[in-house]
């Protein structure tokens, strides 16, 4: 432990040379914009005006937590469950779940930029063949901020979005030239064991990371923003790996007149992990493209038509598993209108296409193509005292049929500082095209086989929130409620025969669960520059035909974040602390534990300016070295980390 501390250190003093002297000047001042949250209803609201249910994390709270990717930037939001996800790049996050369901299922629908993503297996998916979803799709130093929408999302975005939509915004154009570059070096010590039981070797592991950034508005015509991240670690495996990632992401808008505006957006990603004793090789490359086209042909009246595309390869040579190749593309159209006629209403209609393209060693040649239509209509009563939000989405695919799914939000200010939201309505997520489709997969302990009679599943859930500011704005609680019936759940279930002494099992729809929960934080102001966040988690689930918990979804977490910036933004600190209770664990082999026990985990950043423009953050995740006893997964120890960053 000595060594890695002084490693780390070393790195520090690295840092400062690199920046040459310390120096008093405060760093140049930047254009703060407002505030605003698109996701929720798909028109722009100030957070306090949204009237559904959403959490905002802008980009200076992002910068001034200790998370090293998204899944750990949310994972102290009420709801979400990420305890056993670390923050090293590719590590499995297979037991990530939000309101009781798990995330790589696709329970959760994660956009970036308001765009359906395939992110595929890279930082933490669990199945292969292209058909994994997980939610650290873009590196943290992109992220403007992330909007998340809590509750049924089918109304507005179709299918996926059972528990919520989690929006990742890029970073935009920017007002003011920004420029910047750094670089990241880390140590960790890997522990646990896999679900096969193998532990980790060569404990002691290394990360590092550079990045760059230059976004500007060159007139008021054109802008530009450029991102470049590229990532090398050793693995969360049993074995050191050499595991590399690199992102570049480009938008550039062009406003051709006052009323149109037109954006392109690009980016790449290529991930790898080798570990040449083995033979062990997988490779991943993912592209997409996308534009925008906005026209406001009447000041209360515009249109909006979005293209994109997205193709995702992957060539795995994996020891346990086989070798394995996919491609996946998305293609997708939407047209949106807006009509904003009258002072108290806005109507939004729109219609989409999807075309999805499935070909792998486990899904042969699948294409499906679904077209949907939308429409939301905003009504601001009694002096917007009162927000009336009715919607219905129709999808009709040629995969899984047609599905309907209405959604009815309501919010209420009775006085100023208390807003009372209310929403319910229902969601759907159908079969994966490997458990529709997909040829027999040996899983290590079982066969697996696809089942094309599969339904969708269906969700019906409706929730009610309530926030209050206190002491002039000094204190604010949130309190959430919410109950959701989840039907048609699909599982795996014995088909009673063996191939080569190993069970057969066969996708089925059986389960029905049911969940329910409180999720509230409070946040107080202590003094200027220095916040406190609270927040617990309560979650009742149960799987109907078993009588059991859901798996991986403690009943209690709670925790705190405490951040301080000192009037001059010359230095910072963020510290947070999470608790975790006992988990159920899904159990392959009689040896393996049922339970994960509960466990807490302490995070901490230190950050301060250096020389005129740069920064030096320190940073430390599990800092004191919480251990996952019964966890099938093997995790990062503590993890120390130290990053520059210069504006040039």
């Amino acid at each position: 432990m000595k060594n890695r501390i002084l490693s780390v250190f070393s790195a520090i003093l690295c840092l400062f040379w690199l920046t040459g002297v310390f120096a008093d000047e405060a760093v140049k001042n930047r254009l703060e914009l407002e505030e605003i949250i698109v996701t929720g209803t798909k028109t722009k609201h100030r957070p306090e005006d949204v009237p559904v249910d959403s959490v905002l994390i802008p980009r200076h709270e992002i910068e001034q937590s200790n998370a090293q990717n998204v899944s750990e930037i949310i994972a102290n939001i009420p709801g979400f469950n990420f305890s056993q996800q670390t923050g090293i790049t590719s590590a499995m996050g297979y037991k990530n779940t939000a309101r009781g369901l798990n995330v790589e299922s696709s329970y959760l629908l994660i956009l970036v930029n308001g765009q359906r993503v395939f992110p595929g297996y890279r930082s933490g998916g669990m199945t292969g063949g292209g058909l994994a979803r997980n939610i650290n799709v873009v590196p943290i130093e992109m992220i403007e901020q992330i909007e998340i929408v809590k509750g049924p999302g089918s109304a507005l975005y179709g299918s996926d979005a059972v528990v919520g939509v989690v929006n990742i915004i890029t970073k935009q154009p920017a007002r003011e030239p920004d420029r910047t570059v750094g670089i990241e070096y880390g140590s960790y010590e890997v522990k646990g064991a896999d679900y096969l039981g193998n532990e980790p070797t060569d404990v002691n592991r290394s990360t590092q990371k550079i990045f760059a950034t230059v976004s500007q508005e060159l007139n008021e015509s054109f802008g530009f923003s450029l991102n470049l991240t590229r990532e090398q670690n050793e693995g969360i495996h049993p074995e050191k790996y050499d595991i590399t990632q690199t992102y570049l992401h480009g938008i550039f808008d062009f406003k051709v007149t006052d009323e149109l505006k037109l954006r392109l957006g690009t980016e790449s990603a290529n991930w790898g992990e080798k570990n040449d004793d083995l033979g062990d090789d997988k490779t991943e490359t993912s592209n997409r493209y996308y534009s925008v086209i906005d026209y406001e042909f009447h000041p209360k009246n515009n249109v909006r038509l979005q293209i994109y595309q997205q193709g995702l390869d992957q060539d795995f040579k994996d020891p346990v598993y086989g070798d394995t190749e996919s491609t996946v593309m998305y293609t997708d159209y939407e047209f949106q209108y807006t009509n904003r006629s009258f002072d108290n209403n806005i109507l939004t209609v729109g219609y989409e296409l999807l075309e999805e393209y499935f070909d792998s060693s486990m899904v042969d040649d699948k294409r499906f193509t679904t077209r949907s239509v939308y429409i939301q209509d905003e009504f601001t009563l009694f002096d917007k005292m009162l927000t009336i939000v009715p919607g219905v989405r129709a999808d009709d695919s040629e995969a899984w049929g047609n599905e309907t799914n209405p959604k009815l939000s309501v919010m209420i200010k009775p006085v100023e500082g208390t807003t009372i939201r209310t929403s319910a309505g229902k969601s759907f997520k159908p079969p994966s095209a490997t458990q529709n489709y997909g040829v027999p997969f040996n899983h290590v302990y079982m066969w697996i086989f696809a089942n094309p009679d599969l339904e969708p599943e269906k969700s019906t859930s409706w929730q009610a929130s309530i926030d209050q500011w206190l002491m002039n704005q000094k204190i604010m609680i949130s309190l959430t409620y919410y109950q959701m019936t989840v039907e048609n759940m699909i599982t795996q279930e014995a088909r009673g025969d063996f191939i080569d002494d190993v069970p057969v099992m066969i996708w089925k729809n059986l389960n029905k669960a049911e969940i329910s929960g409180i999720e509230s934080m409070i946040g107080i102001n202590l003094t200027e520059g220095l916040d406190l966040d609270l927040n617990y988690t309560l979650t009742k689930s149960e799987d109907n035909d078993t009588g059991e918990e859901l798996v991986d979804t403690p009943e209690i977490t709670y925790g705190a974040n405490l951040r301080y910036t000192d009037g001059e933004q010359k230095y910072g600190g963020f510290a947070s602390y999470l608790f975790t209770g006992s988990q159920r664990n899904m159990v392959y082999d009689p040896s393996m534990s049922e339970e994960t026990e509960s466990f807490s985990t302490v995070g901490l950043n230190l950050w301060f300016r250096v020389f005129n423009r740069g920064k030096v953050t320190l940073q430390a995740d599990n800092l004191l070295d919480a251990e996952l006893e019964g966890s099938d997964t093997i995790y990062a120890g503590q993890t120390l980390t130290a990053k520059l960053s210069v504006d040039l």
